[in-house]
């Protein structure tokens, strides 16, 4: 077998995978016929998005399960960027290096100080770090360190609010993430920038269309909402 890499494995990850992989086809024993796409999850091999989402929520390990809410009032595109960004599955630079995407300015978009990676982008860039503070005071909470992905998307369950409160700033944290997504992007491939303010201002009018449309919730008022989104 001759082997037509993009880039040799070289990763522990990397390894192993090429080694089920080689397990995987070395037990195989095809019986001829031709080839077809079955989706395993559903009875009639049909894709369903309903299952999909019931895959990625079983997926990984227990923490990374419990700790995304599905059921919320982001739109679903919104809480998969979160699901993703957790699992340290998102195109960031560094990701696309390792599938050996040729890149030239490695550095984070938002603060041109560092490495592009997950971690650095929603919790270590000094721009994003700006936004997340402006959040705290809007949302009026006390200040958090912040290390990982986790430790944003804990936030909400680490609080001592009601119910409905820890549902609100759950999906602003979602959208906070979402936002500063699409500004990663736009930077990159629209050379649109805006500012820390700007950002902030795009997370509340976001997140304010989102609630009023996806929820209960049709009376929120908007100066209310821009003055302080947990009352």
């Amino acid at each position: 077998m001759t082997w037509d890499w993009k880039s040799t494995p070289s990763s522990h990850e990397e390894v192993s995978e090429l080694f089920q992989l080689l397990n995987d086809v070395h037990n195989l024993e095809w019986q001829g016929g031709v080839d077809n796409w079955k989706w395993k999850d559903t009875k009639d091999g049909l894709f369903k998005v309903s299952s999909a989402k019931r895959l990625m929520s079983n997926d990984t390990s227990g923490t990374c399960r419990s700790m995304v809410k599905w059921k919320g009032w982001t739109p679903l595109k919104c809480t998969i960027l979160v699901w993703r960004a957790l699992l340290n599955r998102i195109p960031t630079v560094v990701e696309l290096i390792k599938r050996g995407v040729n890149i030239l300015d490695t550095a984070c978009s938002l603060c041109h100080s560092d490495l592009e990676t997950a971690l650095h982008l929603f919790t270590g860039c000094i721009f994003s770090h700006e936004v997340w503070f402006r959040i705290e005071l809007w949302c009026r909470l006390n200040h958090t360190f912040i290390f990982n992905v986790m430790d944003l998307i804990r936030v909400p369950e680490s609080t001592s609010m009601s119910k409905d409160n820890k549902h609100i700033l759950r999906g602003i944290v979602y959208t906070f993430m979402w936002v500063l997504w699409i500004e990663r992007n736009d930077r990159i491939f629209n050379d649109r920038k805006r500012s820390p303010i700007q950002i902030v201002e795009n997370i509340k009018s976001t997140a304010y269309f989102w609630l009023r449309n996806r929820t209960r919730w049709k009376d929120i008022d908007w100066k209310t909402w821009c003055i302080c989104p947990l009352g």
